[in-house]
């Protein structure tokens, strides 16, 4: 008997559901780590930005009142500074940086060093951690990476 064009099944069967299924979860193993570690290094990008903010502040409050400020309040910011991803200020749930001052000096503050603390998803940047920026212009994080500042 002669099969006609009609009698063919037409669909897809299992196996080749299978293997795209496969394929799909290969390629998505691969590409959501990667999505990840682009989303850290953009955010690093708004810590960054936030430190030279609170800096450029500094160095107005600094002509204005002869010593820089002790606390990121001074500078008309929360006392708590938090910022999101859009480099705003944030909540605690929201923030993916924590600003702080620290100085060494006192009457008058002739020093400071901001540091931005990753806090919640960006606590996975284990390659730079938190950054730092002082009255001197020195960029540090607090790990060895070399191109957390480029």
């Amino acid at each position: 008997m002669k099969r006609t064009q009609s009698d063919r099944q037409t669909g897809v069967t299992l196996l080749e559901m299978m293997i795209v299924l496969v394929i799909l979860s290969v390629l998505a193993a691969i590409i959501y780590p990667s999505y990840q570690n682009y989303v850290v290094r953009s955010n690093r990008a708004v810590g960054k930005s936030a430190l030279l903010s609170v800096a450029a502040r500094q160095e107005q409050y600094f002509a204005n009142n002869g010593g820089y400020a002790n606390t990121t309040t001074l500078l008309g910011y929360p006392a708590t500074y938090r910022v999101d991803r859009k480099g705003e200020q944030a909540t605690a749930g929201t923030s993916i940086y924590v600003i702080t001052v620290a100085t060494t000096t006192t009457n008058p503050i002739r020093d400071y060093t901001l540091t931005a603390t990753p806090e919640n998803f960006q606590t996975r940047d284990t390659d730079c951690g938190a950054l730092t920026l002082d009255d001197r212009g020195a960029k540090t994080p607090t790990t060895t990476a070399l191109r957390c500042w480029e």
